[in-house]
C-alpha cells in the first residue's frame, strides 16, 4: 500500500505542477512545439500590446450589386451552374460580422457550406505571367476586349469595375447579337472570372486575379476541378498571414469562414426569423435577399 500511495502522489505532484506551469505561461508547455509563436498576434496581446481589429478586403461587391439589379443572361447563368458555381452565385454578396479567431474548418464544410465541388484535378497555376502585354493579350483573346486604359491589368490583377462595366448587365449579348455564340463565350468566361475570384479576394481591393482567368481556357473543363480544395487552402494560408504581428487586412473567403462559425457555434449566429432553408448550400440559411 505504502508503494501504491507513493506512485500516486508522484502522479499528483507531476500533474499539480504541470497545470501551475499551464496557469503561469499560456500554451504548449514545451514552447518549441510552435515555431513562429513569437511572430503571431497572441504573443503581442500576451505581451500586453495593443493589436487592431482585423479588416476584411473584399473587392465583389460592385459585381453582385451589378448582377442583383441585372442578372445575366439565362445562358451565362446555366453556364454558371453547369460549372458548379450556381451555389456560390446564389450566396453572392454576403454581409460579414465574425469574431476573427482560431477555426478548423474542412473540406467536408467548404461542400456543405458553399456548395462547391472537394473532389477532382487539382488547382494549379501551370504558368507565371510576369509581362503586362502578353496579359493584355490573353485578356484580350480570352475576353474579346482589349483592357484600356493600360491599368485596367497589373500585378495585383484584372479591375473589376472594367469587368462589371463590359460585361456585368450582359448588354454586349443584345448589342452583337449577330455574334451571339462567341459574346456568349466571352460572357461566361467573365462571370465565371468574377464568382470563382469573389473566393479569392486579395488585398488589391478592387481587383481580380489573373491567373484565374488563365484557368477558363477551356470551359468544359471548369467543373472537374476540385475548387474546394484551392478556397480552403487559400483561407488557410491568409488566416496564417493575418495572424503574424500586428496586421489587420484579411482576404479570403469570409463567407465560408462567417457560416463556418454560426453553423458551429448557433450561440454567435443571427436568428433566423424567416422559415429556414435546410437546402443545399448551407450558406443560403443566412441569406435574406436570393438571387
Amino acid at each position: 500500500m505504502y508503494f501504491i500511495y507513493r506512485i500516486v502522489f508522484k502522479i499528483s505532484s507531476v500533474v499539480v505542477a504541470s497545470m501551475d506551469a499551464i496557469i503561469s505561461e499560456p500554451g504548449p508547455v514545451d514552447g518549441s512545439l510552435l515555431t513562429q509563436q513569437h511572430l503571431h498576434r497572441s504573443q503581442l496581446i500576451w505581451d500586453g500590446e495593443d493589436v487592431a481589429d482585423f479588416r476584411l478586403r473584399s473587392n465583389f461587391n460592385q459585381y453582385w450589386v451589378t448582377v442583383g439589379c441585372s442578372p445575366p443572361a439565362p445562358d451565362v447563368m446555366q453556364a454558371i451552374r453547369d460549372a458548379g458555381f450556381g451555389g456560390v452565385y446564389q450566396i453572392g454578396a454576403f454581409r460579414h460580422d465574425v469574431g476573427f479567431g482560431e477555426a478548423t474548418i474542412t473540406l467536408e464544410d467548404v461542400h456543405h457550406i458553399l456548395g462547391i465541388r472537394t473532389t477532382g484535378l487539382p488547382v494549379i497555376q501551370s504558368e507565371v505571367i510576369s509581362n503586362l502585354e502578353v496579359k493584355r493579350e490573353i485578356i484580350t483573346q480570352l475576353l474579346g476586349l482589349y483592357p484600356s486604359p493600360d491599368d485596367v491589368v497589373n500585378r495585383s490583377g484584372i479591375k473589376i469595375p472594367w469587368l462589371v462595366k463590359h460585361f456585368g448587365d450582359c448588354s454586349r449579348l443584345i448589342e452583337f447579337s449577330a455574334d451571339y455564340d462567341v459574346q456568349l463565350i466571352f460572357h461566361v468566361r467573365a462571370h465565371l472570372l468574377l464568382v470563382i475570384g469573389s473566393m479569392f479576394s486579395n488585398s488589391s481591393g478592387n481587383r481580380v486575379q489573373f491567373h484565374l482567368l488563365t484557368l477558363l481556357r477551356d470551359l468544359t473543363k471548369i467543373g472537374s476541378f476540385s475548387w474546394g480544395s484551392a478556397v480552403l487552402a487559400y483561407l488557410y494560408r491568409k488566416l496564417c498571414a493575418a495572424s503574424i504581428g500586428k496586421r489587420h487586412g484579411f482576404c479570403g473567403c469570409a463567407t465560408l469562414l462567417q457560416v463556418w462559425v454560426w453553423e458551429r457555434f448557433p450561440s454567435l449566429a443571427p436568428t433566423i426569423t424567416e422559415e429556414a432553408l435546410f437546402k443545399h448550400p448551407l450558406a443560403l440559411r443566412y441569406i435574406l435577399r436570393i438571387f
